[in-house]
């Protein structure tokens, strides 16, 4: 794509920032999202967010192959946004004002010297980061719930620039297994991990590596081991039963930021099955 072709495009989208009510770049986003794509993000309601979803998601799907799993990825994550999005500001809820969008007045999608000088509005940039997480990650599960994290942020001023940042970056970090073992954790669920022990005997690889990356939520601070107290001496020791794992507030915040309660329990069973010891 030219330079001048592009420098078109992205004043087509800051545009659309300034016309309260206006379809999002019906024209630009026609030509590279597929129509239920375009059809999503035009339903959201706010024009606003519309321009920083679709500008968003434009960058890393015009210059991608329609066969490329990254692609789907992304436009999977950006739909999910924008559905939670939609049905939020359909109910009772509002965008946050603080700042996190650029004004619904700005003729450029902040095409200034605050662009130049990494100041962008933070709904800007992690539209962008958390799209490209969806594209770089190889696990095709995770792309909704980065989705969901955007929208969860979008409604929450309480999460500023560095908990956001944050929290994507633990994200990334974390298996889809290991969303699922918070999802099973969560109250909300009713899920709960099946009996068995940290230190009961393995049976084969699953049952190991799920084990593991179960500990590994416990080092990262995302679970914790219920501690008991000796009936003789009232010392203190960790439980090391699966029922008796519970969220941190880290855990927790996580599981509502990324909508883990959305992962479905026939998922959720297949992979605590595999923490079943076998003594």
């Amino acid at each position: 794509m030219d330079s001048q072709r592009e420098e078109d495009q992205h004043d087509a989208v800051a545009a659309a920032l300034g016309g309260t009510g206006t379809a999002v770049l019906t024209s630009v986003a026609g030509s590279y999202l597929p129509p239920e794509a375009a059809e999503v993000f035009n339903s959201i309601g706010d024009p606003v967010v519309q321009a920083a979803l679709t500008y968003a998601t434009l960058q890393y799907v015009r210059y991608t192959a329609k066969d490329d799993p990254g692609r789907e990825r992304v436009l999977d994550a950006a739909t999910s946004a924008a559905n939670i999005l939609r049905d939020a500001l359909a109910g009772d809820k509002t965008l946050r004002d603080d700042g996190f969008f650029p004004s619904p007045t700005a003729t450029r999608l902040e095409k200034n010297a605050k662009r130049r000088r990494g100041e962008r509005r933070l709904g800007t940039q992690l539209a962008e980061g958390v799209l490209l997480a969806a594209k770089n990650t190889f696990e095709d599960k995770k792309a909704a719930h980065l989705g969901y994290f955007y929208a969860f942020v979008a409604l929450e001023p309480q999460i500023d620039a560095g908990l956001a940042s944050w929290l994507l970056a633990q994200a990334e970090a974390l298996t889809w297994t290991q969303y699922v073992l918070l999802a099973s954790l969560d109250p909300e669920t009713e899920a709960g991990l099946p009996l068995g022990s940290l230190s009961g005997s393995l049976d084969g690889y699953p049952n190991w590596g799920t084990r593991e990356q179960l500990e590994d939520l416990i080092s990262r601070g995302f679970v914790v081991e219920r501690e008991e107290l000796t009936e003789r001496l009232q010392l203190s020791l960790k439980s090391e039963q699966y029922t008796d794992l519970l969220l941190t507030r880290r855990g927790s915040v996580f599981t509502s930021a990324f909508n883990l309660q959305l992962i479905e329990p026939m998922e959720i069973r297949s992979v605590t099955n595999l923490l079943m010891n076998h003594d």
